[in-house]
């Protein structure tokens, strides 16, 4: 498994994104995405699955965003 990001989709207000049918965005973090994706993808491991998992953090009012503003 491998933890990539959800930032590599473009931003979209109007439906979702996911791995069949996202729009694959355009930018810094979506060239670092791509790049991680085919350097884990690239070689031949048969009888391997790989599974690039592609999370985002959500913040909302919970112990993230109060751990986040303690930072500052």
């Amino acid at each position: 498994m491998n933890a990539s990001t959800a930032t590599i989709y473009r931003h979209e207000t109007e439906r979702g994104n996911d791995e069949v049918d996202g729009v694959i965005g355009d930018g810094f973090s979506v060239d670092v995405a791509t790049s991680w994706e085919r350097a884990f993808f690239d070689g031949d491991l048969p009888a391997t699955r790989r599974v690039a998992l592609r999370m985002a953090i959500v913040l909302g009012d919970g112990p993230a965003t109060r751990m986040l503003l303690a930072l500052g």
